[in-house]
């Protein structure tokens, strides 16, 4: 038995100036397709095949709406237990931090207030990015997230927009499980 996943890739850092969310109506650039012996297996496969890198050291999350900080909780337990800094903009760092999660704060981009979640990115000093728009966001922080993940996807800093992926993507890391890849005739025909 095996697990297969598509994965689509986009060429956002092509687009200059596009805001690197999907949706609907979004064509993928190219596609990976991979098997694994289970959906993390497969998940972590497919998201290695596409381009993501692993985070070493940290990162940041960006998350919008309540229910999103409340689903990816457990996400940033286990990101902290794998010994990542977390990094967070203003309501997701004030969200954990009343959870006991020791957190480190990063403004948003257009408050020009140090430290800065753009300055951050820009330096190299977050390896990955999860940002979730919140839908009943003011223009403010619609445009704030547009800067983050703008510039995450212009420094080649891998980003995450969807908190199903992004939950599923952690709890595959923190399985700590290398994933078995083989070529594609070895899961039978």
């Amino acid at each position: 038995d095996y697990v297969g996943i598509k994965a689509p890739m986009f060429s956002f850092t092509r687009l200059v100036g596009a805001d690197p969310v999907l949706g609907v109506e979004m064509a993928s650039t190219g596609e990976v397709a991979s098997f694994g012996e289970d959906k993390y297996d497969a998940i972590l496969t497919s998201m290695i095949s596409a381009g993501f890198k692993i985070p070493k050291r940290s990162v940041m999350l960006c998350l919008g709406p309540l229910a999103a900080k409340m689903e990816f909780m457990e996400s940033a337990r286990e990101l902290l237990a794998m010994g990542l800094d977390l990094y967070c903009t203003e309501g997701t760092f004030d969200f954990y931090t009343d959870k006991g999660l020791p957190v480190k704060l990063l403004h948003k981009p257009l408050s020009k207030t140090q430290p800065n979640a753009e300055d951050f990115i820009g330096e190299g000093k977050i390896d990955l990015v999860i940002n979730i728009r919140d839908s009943k966001a003011s223009e403010e922080s619609i445009t704030n997230g547009y800067l983050i993940r703008r510039k995450a996807v212009d420094f080649s800093v891998c980003l995450l927009t969807d908190i199903k992926l992004a939950t599923m993507l952690i709890e595959s890391l923190a399985r700590n499980k290398k994933p078995n890849i083989k070529a594609w005739d070895q899961y039978g025909a």
